[in-house]
């Protein structure tokens, strides 16, 4: 009797189960609103307690919720992607964890489009790098390729933040780490000529043009050009009028603007630059002109 009862209720189980699951395969798929950015990280020193001794398994288990986090949409402009709370809280725990920093930058830049959070977080590891907590054999041991921190920091500089001051000074530090490709010792020696960052930036926005075939990315990236040809021109003549302003200088009394009336007659200098902008000195000294070049890769 009691097997019978047993096998009965087995029975309605299976019979429940079979009808819930026809009556779910007939119901219209739900939405389900995925879960909002979080706004801050958790405290290091709360998170170590709250462990209770296994930090390195906490920190890894952050490790794998920014490894496998679903969301791809870019975050919205001045806010952070989640991921990247966890990662500035286990680089917190682990400063030395080479992995946050290098994978971790490049899901937030390039999945998550937060490149503000990958700038931060690589400037962070950079920081670890140079402070001398790390031993020699453990960087050659755990940090081999540090170099590719530089390079992706300055990536996402100049690409995505469009700062080549900063990018060029990057690039500048990471040819001098044991182990860096050659090309960067020959990129660095390029920065440090006169007007070196605008030389490369020409020379990059070149190579953009003639890779890129879609005609209206095409012509932006033209007109970005001529911005840097422009700011090129100005600089070139505000170099010239510093060195002839030293010659003459220390011999007058004249004025900047008197100085600059000066040049002009001297060395030929027209009213107007080849684009028909008209250029004059400015209140601080420097040459300007009224041609339109907006800043490429913050510069000008």
């Amino acid at each position: 009797m009691r097997t019978f009862r047993l096998w009965s209720l087995i029975l309605i189980l299976f019979a429940g189960q079979a009808m819930v699951n026809v009556r779910l395969r007939n119901l219209e798929p739900a939405w389900v609103e995925p879960a909002g950015e979080q706004k801050q990280k958790w405290d290091p020193n709360l998170y170590r307690t709250l462990s209770f001794g296994h930090l390195p398994t906490a920190i890894d288990a952050l490790w794998l919720r920014v490894v496998t986090d679903p969301s791809l949409a870019h975050v919205v402009p001045g806010e952070h992607a989640r991921i990247f709370y966890d990662l500035d809280l286990a680089s917190d725990l682990d400063p030395s964890y080479f992995e946050l920093y290098h994978w971790g930058a490049y899901l937030l830049s390039i999945v998550r489009n937060d490149n503000s959070g990958a700038r931060d977080l690589l400037v962070k590891g950079l920081a670890q790098f140079r402070s001398g907590n790390l031993s020699e054999e453990f960087k050659k041991r755990f940090w081999p390729n540090a170099f590719s921190l530089y390079l992706t920091l300055a990536y996402v500089y100049l690409y995505e933040l469009s700062d080549m001051p900063n990018a060029s000074a990057i690039f500048r530090e990471a040819a001098e780490i044991p182990g860096a490709p050659r090309y960067l010792v020959s990129l660095k020696q390029r920065l440090e000529q006169p007007d070196g960052d605008l030389d490369v930036a020409l020379r990059l926005i070149d190579f953009l043009i003639a890779e890129q075939k879609e005609r209206v990315a095409k012509e932006t990236l033209q007109a970005k050009r001529q911005s840097l040809v422009v700011s090129y021109w100005v600089r070139t003549l505000n170099r010239r009028f510093t060195e002839w302003r030293k010659k003459e200088g220390f011999r007058s009394k004249l004025s900047d603007r008197a100085l600059w009336t000066k040049f002009k007659v001297q060395e030929k200098i027209p009213n107007a630059d080849p684009w028909g902008g008209l250029i004059d000195l400015r209140p601080d000294g420097r040459i300007d002109t009224t041609t339109s070049r907006p800043k490429v890769f913050g510069l000008e």
